[in-house]
């Protein structure tokens, strides 16, 4: 395979202002005013590169942030529903600290087994594994160019540990901010990380 480079992006920010830390995998919620212009301002950064390709989860968050950032490539993105965020059950919309008062235990041991715990109806961080390598592999085997790839923090956690050889239980090491691009080769000398987690300045 010659060489390929990959835009693999976080979508904006979608909170809901207050400044509070919630659960909202699966949650679909819409940009933030925030979250457009980190959307534009990574539209902004990737202008002019020769994007063949935007991919995107079909949770509103990303394919909003596809929007904008295909539009200024000139191209329509492409939804992927296979990328969507690591579910989380009964914790949906749950402030981390609700969550660890009425389920310590379980939210320790989440903690310590981030990897695998799958429990109320929620996903792990290994399934996510297995539902997002291959459609990632997928699409960059058969692009015709460079692309770009609009996800989440949990997608892209598990794909770039998986890049790098590393154990799942460390995909917190790598941060994933909102509005962030990280730039991957592959192909050639084998797969790269050029840039991680770097977020465009918004004007």
């Amino acid at each position: 395979m010659s060489e390929k480079t990959v835009y693999l992006m976080r979508h904006g920010n979608a909170g809901s202002g207050d400044g509070v830390k919630r659960y909202i995998g699966s949650t679909d919620l819409p940009l933030s005013e925030t979250g457009r212009r980190q959307a534009e301002a990574l539209a902004r950064w990737l202008g002019g590169k020769p994007v063949t390709a935007v991919y995107t989860s079909a949770l509103a968050r990303a394919a909003d942030t596809a929007r904008v950032v295909a539009g200024r490539l000139g191209l329509s993105p492409v939804l992927v529903p296979q990328f969507h965020e690591v579910r989380m059950g009964d914790w949906e919309g749950m402030a981390f600290s609700e969550v660890r008062a009425r389920w310590p235990q379980e939210y320790a041991r989440r903690g310590a087994s981030i990897a695998v715990h799958e429990a109320a109806r929620r996903g792990s961080f290994a399934d996510c594994a297995e539902r997002v390598w291959p459609v990632f592999m997928g699409l960059t085997n058969a692009a015709d160019g460079d692309i770009a790839i609009v996800a989440h923090a949990g997608v892209n956690r598990v794909l770039l540990c998986r890049m790098l050889r590393m154990d799942l239980s460390g995909a917190f090491r790598l941060a994933q901010d909102c509005g962030c691009v990280n730039v991957v080769a592959m192909g050639g000398c084998g797969t790269r990380i050029r840039l991680l987690n770097y977020v465009p300045e918004p004007c």
